[in-house]
């Protein structure tokens, strides 16, 4: 045999190859999760953005019946802060109750240019945008524009 000793270099792979092969996981135990989320009474209010406007999710139903349909906003460096109220004013927008399906829907694309051009959180031309409101007060709500809780590609409509 000269220097290099090809049979047990082969036989030395062959038997690296044959560790790799063995199972790692010696019992398999699933995770204990459940498969589908029973619906409960406190459900997460969201607010939902488009390039065109926005929708509220029907855990707000009843707070926007009680406080009113008007909203007024403000922005604070990335936080957008939206009061109800149930007069309009000068600086109010409407939003659009459907009793009967409970939803809420708002077109505010004055709202929504003046956030894309004061903040760099959103760009409505390309994502569409979910937001936690969180209750600041009784009739104060407020989002984290940095903080989205989903942001989906908007699909482009085919020609």
């Amino acid at each position: 045999m000269g220097r290099f000793n090809f049979d047990a270099y082969q036989a030395e792979l062959e038997e690296k190859k044959l560790q790799k092969q063995k199972p790692r996981i010696k019992t398999f135990i699933p995770l204990r999760t459940k498969r589908t989320i029973k619906l409960s009474n406190e459900t997460k209010k969201l607010i939902h953005f488009n390039r065109t406007g926005c929708s509220l999710s029907k855990a707000m139903f009843p707070h926007v019946m009680t406080c009113g349909r008007y909203a007024e906003y403000m922005l604070q460096g990335n936080i957008l802060a939206i009061r109800f109220i149930k007069e309009p004013t000068d600086y109010s927008y409407s939003w659009t109750v459907n009793s009967k399906k409970q939803t809420i829907s708002a077109g505010l694309r004055g709202v929504l240019s003046l956030l894309e051009k004061q903040t760099d959180c959103v760009n409505f031309d390309v994502y569409r945008y979910t937001f936690e409101l969180k209750q600041d007060s009784e009739n104060i709500f407020y989002i984290e524009l940095d903080r989205p809780y989903e942001k989906k590609k908007r699909l482009e409509k085919r020609k």
